[in-house]
C-alpha cells in the first residue's frame, strides 16, 4: 500500500525539511566509489613516500643511542603529564626497539601504504596502514612538518571508502552498474573540509605572522639556515621580488578556498594549488608538505557541481520523501 505524500502547513516546515534533504544530499548522497580513487592514489602515494624519508634518519630519532631516544621523545609529548593528550599517542615504537625493527617497521608501512594506493585490500588494509602511520607520527610529531599531519589526517578518511582498484581505475569508463554508496560521499565531504579548514587555517596563521606582512619571510628562511633553493643575497638584491612572493602565497591560498565554494573556479584552483606547492618548495625547501598539498589536488577533481546537486534535492524532496510544498493540491 503507497504512502500519502506528508502535508506541510508552513513554510517555515517547508524549508527546515528542504536543510534537511540536503544535508543529507551533501553528506550522503550515494555516488559511484571510483570518484574516489584517485585521491586514494594521490593520498596513499604520498604517504608511501613520506615513510620512505624516515630511513634517511631512523638511527638518529628512533635509537635510543640517537639525538631522540625513548625517553626524551616521551618528554617532548607530554608522557605521564595531565591535559596533553600524551595518552593517545600509542605507538610500538616508544618501547626499547633494534634498530632492525625500525627498519622493517618503516619499510612496511612504505609497503602497505603503496598497496593501498592501487586499491588492493580495502577499508581493512587502508586501516592497517593508517595505524602505521599513526605509529610514526605519534613517535616524534612534526619531524618531516607540517606534511605530516596532512597526510596521515586525508589517510585516514580512506578508511570509511577506499574506492575501486586501480585496474579498474585505469579500464573502461564508469557504467550506471558501477557499485554506488553513501561512504564514497561521506569520505569525499570530510576530505574536501577537512583540505577546506586546512588551508583557512594556514592563510590565519600568514596573516598573523609579521614576516609575511612585511614581505620578509623567504630571506628570513633562507638565513635561518638550509631552508631555501634561494640565497639570501638573491632576496637582498631583489626586494620586491621577495614582497611579490609573499603576498603571491596569501592571493594563491585565498584562491584555493574560494574555488572550492564557486564551482566554476575549480579548475583554476587547481592550478593555485599546484603553484602554492612549488613556492612552498622552493621558499622553504619543504618538499613533504609539497608533496603533500600536491596530493589535495584530486579534492578539487572529486568535487560534484553544485547546481546539480541542489536539483537532486529538489526532487528528492519532493519524491522519494513524499511531502507536498504548502500551497499545492
Amino acid at each position: 500500500m503507497s504512502r500519502k505524500p506528508i502535508e506541510v502547513s508552513s513554510k517555515k516546515t517547508w524549508s527546515a525539511l528542504r536543510f534537511v534533504a540536503c544535508w543529507d544530499t551533501f553528506w550522503f548522497n550515494p555516488r559511484p566509489v571510483g570518484d574516489i580513487s584517485f585521491i586514494r592514489v594521490a593520498v596513499a602515494a604520498a604517504a608511501s613516500v613520506y615513510a620512505l624519508t624516515w630511513l634517511t634518519s631512523l638511527g638518529s630519532w628512533i635509537a635510543d643511542e640517537g639525538l631522540l631516544s625513548r625517553s626524551q621523545a616521551e618528554f617532548l609529548i607530554g608522557r605521564g603529564v595531565e591535559g596533553t593528550g600524551s595518552e593517545g599517542r600509542i605507538s610500538p615504537l616508544f618501547s626499547y626497539v633494534p634498530s632492525s625493527f625500525a627498519w622493517a617497521y618503516v619499510l612496511t608501512t612504505s609497503v602497505v601504504c603503496a598497496i593501498v594506493s592501487l586499491g588492493v585490500g580495502g577499508r581493512l588494509l587502508a586501516a592497517a596502514a593508517w595505524a602505521l602511520l599513526l605509529g610514526l607520527v605519534h613517535r616524534i610529531p612534526m619531524i618531516q612538518g607540517p606534511g605530516d599531519f596532512l597526510i596521515t589526517g586525508l589517510f585516514g578518511y580512506l578508511v570509511i571508502c577506499s574506492g575501486t582498484r586501480i585496474k579498474r581505475l585505469l579500464g573502461d569508463r564508469p557504467s550506471v552498474n558501477d557499485k554506488v554508496s553513501w561512504t564514497c560521499s561521506l569520505a569525499i565531504r570530510l576530505i574536501q573540509c577537512h583540505v577546506f579548514l586546512w588551508f583557512a587555517a594556514s592563510l590565519a596563521s600568514h596573516f598573523a605572522e609579521p614576516f609575511w606582512w612585511t614581505g620578509t619571510a623567504p630571506w628570513w628562511l633562507s638565513f635561518s639556515g638550509d631552508q631555501s633553493w634561494v640565497s639570501i643575497r638573491f632576496w637582498l638584491d631583489h626586494p620586491y621580488t621577495m614582497n611579490v612572493v609573499c603576498y603571491l602565497v596569501f592571493g594563491l591560498q585565498a584562491w584555493v578556498l574560494v574555488s572550492f565554494l564557486v564551482p566554476t573556479w575549480r579548475k583554476s584552483g587547481i592550478v593555485a594549488l599546484s603553484a602554492f606547492a612549488f613556492l612552498n618548495f622552493v621558499i622553504a625547501n619543504d618538499w613533504i608538505y609539497s608533496l603533500a598539498i600536491a596530493a589535495c589536488i584530486p579534492v578539487l577533481l572529486a568535487s560534484p557541481d553544485g547546481k546539480k546537486a541542489e536539483a537532486f534535492t529538489e526532487t528528492q524532496l519532493i519524491s522519494s520523501t513524499r511531502i507536498k510544498h504548502p500551497g499545492t493540491v
